[in-house]
């Protein structure tokens, strides 16, 4: 299984955030899903966008970018 198979989007407290072992490359995903929490967007808005983004962050490291 290659590791953009292994990126996904996961539960973190009241928050989510991308996990695996590219996670790191896209640490301002993360950042960026905690502050929409922060501005008090719903969680299900902030889980749509995590997912929404996760496939980005995906297709981004099929391509090596």
């Amino acid at each position: 299984m290659s590791s953009e198979q292994d990126l996904r989007l996961t539960q973190s407290g009241e928050g989510w955030e991308l996990a695996g072992p590219d996670a790191s490359r896209f640490e301002l995903v993360n950042e960026y899903l905690s502050h929409l929490l922060d501005r008090n967007y719903s969680p299900a808005t902030v889980r749509a966008y995590g997912y929404d983004l996760l496939v980005s962050c995906a297709v981004n490291s099929c391509k090596k970018l």
